[in-house]
């Protein structure tokens, strides 16, 4: 049968025909091909072929053994027969990728296991490259595996992962047909092992996770038991992905340097004080020392913010290297600066040396005045912050920087020691219940003995802290941003009480009120004042605003119109503390004050001094 089958194809035209079968070979059967071959040697009517029989049992069981190997951590495998395009067998851990039935065409199931890919290019890709007419045009080629990596969502519930799926062809002797294994394995974990370090090889983190929520920076504590700052930073590794890759980074360095300095802040002064004096046998053989700045802002005006930054960069260095040796050193914040001595290093001689300082550039010199307060640090435990508010306090009792330009704090000062934002938040209670107090001031008139005008002062009597220093509530409320709130409180108390005066028909003076220079970006206040101004029920020029020198300064700029808003409403306008900051003429130049009041810092000197007494009368003319 065979013989006539070959004779038959050979005189059609062929030239070889193939035949694998099954044989007895000493005692085995094993697999063998023959081949016959015409010869184009002879004459078309002298025909001679040539039959090879050759053993091919091995080379088939040694690649189908190979192709096994590969696919055995597959998840899933489908066995397909190329030649006519069916899939005949699938071995699948995941439902979605059994065959729906015997015999399902390849191409069918392709496009329904496609349908998992998110991205639709990658799809369409993904069903070109794997369909039957490509594979048998690869084998043709001589390429018998193919491999293609994409995110896929491998079954309902499951995040996406990275899926490589991988076919490897071969002919199946037994049935002479071209067959392949199409094998599906999970690769993320090893994707972004090999992703990662590509991605975060410029910083050394702590550590790298997977994580599949989203975290923030949080607050931890090392294996010292000090408090450090863990910032945790999101990358999407790949936006069809819904796991994201989180890196932690201690930040705890750049958290507390001062940017403008280069050294620490608060948080950084705090942080290492309490390392210092965990290590310590003996806490009171230390201080605090806290420095201001006085009227700092003059210098910005003066000089601009340039030479004022330089000049606090100046400061910190002179804190830092001089005598005191400080163990630690910081910017607190804006023009304040804090350190840690030894008190055998404090000397307080030396320490008035350093509180003045002289500033010159372009032909002006400003002298500055630093005020310093010190804590000394007591056998009972405390923290850092609450040795630094008594240091601020202390330098909050200096009464003239000239004389005495330190003060250290002592057990009198107690009870103003107090939490800014615990007053910030009692504030609203105080004014409701009547514990601020107006008291007012009078001025009299030199030459009469009669009283002219007077001013407002508050007074805060609180029920469980008793009476709390201006000193220390107005600052407190300033750094909080509720001074405003107080402001207006006086302004409504002063203006009923010179209404009820004047109703009465008791005599009825001017008095004035003093606003901080956060008033007047406040919409409250200014609609509250133009209101009054209105007010044809009283008389006017009862009304005087007192702004500070430094105040004025900073609002210049962009709030003169409503400066001259106000005293065209009839408003007298008073400038307060003049020459405690820098003394600038050009300031009586370019604005119309209606009142004056001289710093009394300068005013002391009217009897020892000839050349003040005549800067004052100059001042007056």
């Amino acid at each position: 049968m065979y013989e006539n089958v070959t004779v038959h194809s050979l005189a059609k035209g062929r030239e070889r025909i193939s035949l694998n079968y099954r044989t007895l070979i000493k005692q085995e059967y094993r697999w063998v091909c023959m081949e016959v071959i015409r010869s184009a040697e002879y004459k078309p009517d002298a025909q001679i072929a040539m039959m090879y029989i050759r053993d091919i049992n091995d080379e088939y069981l040694k690649h189908l053994d190979k192709i096994i190997r590969h696919a055995k951590d597959a998840f899933a495998s489908v066995i397909v027969n190329i030649s006519d395009g069916s899939c005949i067998m699938a071995n699948s851990r995941i439902v979605s990728l059994e065959l729906k039935d015997v015999n399902e065409p390849l191409d069918s199931y392709i496009e329904r296991i496609s349908q998992s890919i998110p991205q639709r290019e990658v799809r369409t890709q993904y069903r070109k490259v794997f369909c039957v007419d490509n594979l048998r045009e690869c084998l043709a080629q001589g390429k018998d595996m193919i491999q293609w990596e994409c995110p896929v969502y491998a079954a309902k519930g499951i995040s996406l992962r990275m899926i490589r799926t991988t076919v490897e062809m071969v002919r199946n002797v037994s049935y002479d047909r071209l067959e392949a294994l199409i094998y599906f394995s999970d690769i993320t974990e090893n994707y972004f092992s090999e992703q990662i370090p590509h991605m975060l090889y410029r910083k050394n983190f702590d550590r790298i996770e997977i994580i599949e929520r989203y975290s923030f920076s949080v607050h931890q504590f090392n294996k010292e038991g000090e408090k450090c700052l863990k910032n945790y930073t999101f990358f999407y590794f790949n936006k069809f992905f819904d796991t994201i890759v989180a890196t932690v980074e201690d930040i705890t360095e750049k958290f507390e340097q001062d940017i403008l300095t280069g050294g620490y802040n608060r948080q950084g002064f705090i942080r290492h004080v309490e390392r210092i004096l965990k290590e310590s046998e003996d806490r009171t053989g230390y201080a605090v020392v806290f420095f201001d700045i006085k009227n700092f802002k003059a210098v910005n005006e003066l000089f601009g913010t340039e030479i004022g930054d330089m000049m606090l960069r100046k400061v910190y260095e002179d804190v830092r290297k001089s005598e005191l040796k400080p163990l630690v050193s910081a910017r607190e914040d804006a023009d304040h600066f804090i350190c840690l001595v030894e008190r055998k290093n404090l000397n307080l001689d030396m320490l008035t040396g350093m509180c003045q300082k002289k500033l010159t550039r372009g032909g002006k010199t400003l002298h500055l005045s630093v005020k310093c307060g010190i804590f000394m640090l007591e056998k009972k435990k405390m923290s850092v912050n609450g040795m630094i508010d008594r240091a601020k306090i202390a330098q909050r009792y200096i009464t003239d920087e000239f004389v005495q330009s330190y003060k250290i704090y002592d057990s009198s000062m107690k009870n103003t020691y107090i939490d800014k934002a615990t007053l910030a938040g009692e504030l609203e209670e105080g004014i409701a219940k009547g514990q601020f107090k107006v008291y007012f001031q009078p001025v009299v008139d030199a030459k009469t003995g009669k009283i002219a005008s007077a001013e407002s002062l508050i007074r805060w009597f609180h029920p469980k802290k008793g009476f709390i220093s201006p000193g220390v509530f107005i600052p407190a409320l300033e750094d909080s941003g509720h001074i405003s709130e107080l402001d207006l409180y006086v302004l409504d108390s002063v203006n009923k009480f010179q209404k009820k005066c004047y109703q009465s028909d008791k005599i009825t003076v001017p008095v004035s009120t003093n606003l901080s220079w956060m008033d007047f970006y406040d919409e409250t206040i200014m609609n509250w004042l133009e209101k009054k101004c209105a007010d044809v029920s009283m008389p006017s020029g009862l009304c005087r605003m007192e702004i500070t020198e430094t105040s004025y300064a900073a609002i210049e700029a962009d709030r003169n119109a409503t400066l001259e808003a106000l005293r065209e409403a009839g408003v007298l306008l008073l400038l307060d503390d003049f020459g405690s900051g820098y003394f600038s003429f050009g300031m009586l130049q370019n604005y119309n004050f209606d009142i004056i009041k001289i710093d009394m810092s300068f005013v002391r000197q009217i009897e020892t001094n000839t050349k003040t007494r005549s800067i004052i009368r100059f001042i007056i003319e």
